[in-house]
């Protein structure tokens, strides 16, 4: 994906023209395919392009509207053009001309602000008002996007990445005590803050006016709470309508200058993909085998997971991959890429911590690996579990007794939460976990400090912002399946983008399509439970695509699952971050590092289900908050 950014001076003075050059000089990397740069009195807006669309590469920027007024910049793969092509009367003749920013000039001119309803895809844009003196900013509603902003009285800067924001030095670099909190417990964020006090996060389905002596506003143009159940006649309706959003969310992301990849893991969700992904290379004539990837353990891993898991994918990625027939399947050992290596490489390419730090190593290893066979768009599933396969294990608790069928009786983790669990109340539920995990549950599952979680007084705010420390499961409800897709506040997009980018490469997440959301989120309950089962509404839309043996797989997939032997193979390069750790004062203060340091020890020794745990929710997350801390 490209990235945008730009500078507005709200007092009306000129940017310096050292500015915007350090903006793009510190964001370098995300234009291989050129750099654009506008600037005009108190205004700058700049572009850095990375080609992944034929249209892409007829883009010019700034692009301005006809009267010289209106300036744009934008990062952007819109998804619906033959939509608006109807829309804009653009003859089938001038329609391959047509760029992807031009769409959206030509959206902003005839819907003003409400264009953002009316485009589909993963965008970002940037349009100036010369004559007003106004930005307008906006984001799209749930895809592989980003956008970060700062903003003092007199100033705005905005940027695709915070390494644009974070290029300028009258930005304050002040690491947030409230974010690093989340990290560190894990806590779904809700709001747009980041890891920075003073620099926040665009949210998604966002867009934000500012102008000469006004402050940013914010606005929310889309959610989910108003879309109505659908009432089809047959159950076949929704598989059929389900397959044709999906299919056609799956073909535009797979638009391509050079060539596409997947990645491809046991489960049904990236299987899906892979199995639609493989069709449309049929349908449409392309002789070629599409390379998917596929993580796998070092060693074996069953004796550190639960029985309801499994660690190596490759048997159900293999099958996956041969019933498609033409899916080039290749296994990402990631043997050269230490846990620390795949760290310090996405702080570097993120510039904050992340709660998924036991991730990194194979994430870095795969898109190295992509980059190297010429790959510049790699479709995942990483949407999922609140979309096209929802709900999962986890989730399949009605509350209501009448909900129960015969067949879930025979099924002894059914009958617990689907029957027992919402049968007891709240106040009785609330009780139980007191006694068995104390009053701050956080910090027996994660690096964080007694003297921070006291100085913040944590407990206090996950009380009032309703965060569940205990991470009860969530009743197979609207408002469960709501908070799974998080709309409006979700960084999964954000966190693909500024991952992806380091390697050149335009992440893509067909689950995550604004239609395929609507949709999966309009369908009835009924379509989704069967007989203790859940994610129904896909295993019966996959029949034919998909191989039975992944299609009824009950276990889960674990990713990184030999975490800790690889932590134990690299014991003495985290134990020297450890010791430096423990002569920071501000790192000592955040992290609780002596504990650490025991866990460490703990794997050094033996490799067991319970230290693997914490070697993902404690040790790595707390290395990568700790080497963040050591900017500051």
């Amino acid at each position: 994906m490209s990235a945008i950014y730009g500078i507005v001076h709200l007092d009306g003075s000129p940017v310096e023209k050292d500015d915007p050059e350090r903006m793009k000089k510190g964001m370098a990397y995300w234009g291989p395919n050129g750099a654009y740069t506008w600037q005009e009195g108190q205004a700058s807006l700049g572009q850095l392009m990375m080609c992944a669309t034929p249209e892409s590469l007829l883009e010019k920027y700034p692009l301005f509207d006809e009267s010289g007024n209106l300036v744009l910049m934008a990062a952007a793969r819109i998804d619906n053009r033959q939509e608006l092509f109807e829309q804009f009367s653009i003859s089938t003749s001038d329609r391959r001309q047509v760029t992807d920013s031009l769409l959206i000039l030509k959206a902003y001119q005839k819907w003003g602000k409400d264009c953002v309803l009316h485009l589909v895809g993963d965008w970002a844009f940037a349009i100036w008002d010369r004559l007003q003196k106004k930005l307008f900013l906006a984001r799209d509603h749930h895809g592989n996007t980003g956008m970060f902003y700062y903003y003092a009285p007199g100033f705005f800067v905005f940027s695709s990445a915070l390494k644009g924001i974070l290029s300028l030095p009258r930005v304050p670099k002040e690491p947030n005590p409230f974010r690093i909190a989340q990290i560190l417990v894990s806590w779904q964020e809700q709001d747009n803050q980041t890891s920075y006090q003073t620099i926040f996060h665009l949210p998604p389905a966002h867009f934000l006016e500012i102008s000469e002596h006004s402050k940013p506003k914010l606005t929310q143009y889309w959610d989910i709470n108003n879309i109505q159940l659908l009432n089809f006649r047959n159950d076949s309706d929704y598989v059929d309508a389900f397959l044709e959003i999906y299919r056609e969310a799956v073909h535009c992301r797979l638009r391509t200058i050079r060539k596409a990849g997947l990645t491809l893991s046991g489960g049904l969700d990236s299987g899906s993909v892979t199995a639609l992904a493989s069709e449309d290379y049929k349908k449409y004539g392309i002789d070629c085998k599409i390379p998917a990837f596929t993580s796998v353990p070092l060693v074996e891993t069953s004796q550190w997971i639960s029985p309801r898991l499994f660690g190596d994918e490759q048997k159900l990625a293999k099958a996956t991959a041969g019933f498609c027939g033409n899916i080039d399947l290749q296994f990402i050992k990631a043997e050269q890429t230490s846990p620390l290596e795949g760290i310090e490489k996405m702080i570097e390419l993120r510039d904050e911590p992340s709660h998924a730090a036991g991730n990194h190593f194979w994430i870095v290893a795969l898109m190295a690996e992509a980059q190297k066979q010429g790959i510049d768009v790699l479709l995942t599933g990483q949407g999922g579990n609140g979309t096209v396969s929802w709900p999962t294990g986890n989730n399949l608790s009605t509350g209501k007794l009448s909900d129960a069928r015969l067949d879930d009786f025979r099924h002894l983790k059914t009958i617990k939460s689907k029957i027992l669990k919402p049968m007891v109340p709240v106040p009785v539920l609330e009780f139980y976990h007191l006694l068995k995990h104390g009053h701050n549950p956080w910090l027996a599952y994660s690096a964080i400090s007694t003297a921070f979680v006291q100085d913040i007084q944590l407990g206090k705010l996950m009380k009032e912002m309703k965060h569940d420390p205990n991470f009860a499961i969530n009743p197979f409800t609207r408002e469960a399946h709501r908070q799974i897709i998080n709309p409006g506040c979700s960084q999964l997009g954000t966190i693909w983008q500024s991952n992806s980018a380091g390697f050149s490469i335009e992440v893509r997440d067909p689950t995550l399509d604004r239609r395929l959301i609507e949709f999966c989120f309009a369908v009835p309950d009924d379509q989704y439970v069967r007989n203790g089962k859940g994610r129904m509404l896909l295993r019966r839309a996959m029949k034919g695509y998909m191989p039975e043996e992944v299609l009824w797989n009950e276990r889960r997939g674990r990713q990184a699952a030999d975490i800790g032997y690889r932590v134990q193979q690299n014991y003495r390069e985290l134990s020297a971050v450890l010791e430096q750790f423990e002569k920071s004062e501000l790192v000592s203060y955040y992290l609780n590092v002596p504990k650490m340091k025991t866990i460490l020890e703990s794997v050094k020794s033996r490799v067991t289900k319970e230290n693997t745990g914490f070697c993902v929710t404690t040790l790595l997350r707390g290395i990568g908050t700790g080497l963040f801390l050591q900017r500051f």
